[in-house]
């Protein structure tokens, strides 16, 4: 072969196995992460949970997707706690209000002049607390 196609092969391949865990991730319809995976965190996490209270050692971050609607929701869980006051605080903080109405059991906040959904859900059999980040 001669060097130039092997030069353009090499290219190729390397920017294929880059560029791959990439492309897994921007195709997946969900994924199931802690912040220690950090490819995973910085490409999924919204800042609005990356900047989240941690109200427990112990959590973890989801991510679902319906590509048909390209509507994403981003989550994150609290295992051992039912306390969200933390939550509700930095929620305000960050501009979102409590609504009065909520199409889920969970507590829905919303930010004014925004499509931004956070849903907060608590728990006590067994403790944990999700909340929940959606745009619609």
């Amino acid at each position: 072969m001669k060097p130039v196609v092997l030069i353009i092969v090499a290219i190729v391949l390397i920017s294929a196995t880059v560029a791959w865990p990439y492309l897994k991730m921007e195709l997946a319809s969900s994924a199931y992460y802690s912040q220690s995976d950090t490819r995973e965190y910085e490409y999924y996490t919204p800042e609005l949970l990356k900047k989240m209270p941690r109200i427990s050692p112990s959590f973890t971050f989801q991510y679902m997707s319906n590509h048909d609607s390209r509507n994403a929701l981003y989550g994150i869980r609290f295992e051992g706690t039912t306390e969200t006051d933390e939550v509700k605080t930095y929620l305000k903080s960050s501009g979102y209000e409590p609504q009065a109405a909520c199409d889920t059991s969970a507590e829905c906040w919303h930010k004014e002049r925004s499509n931004e959904v956070v849903s907060l859900y608590s728990s006590s059999t067994p403790d944990y607390v999700v909340v929940q980040f959606s745009t619609h």
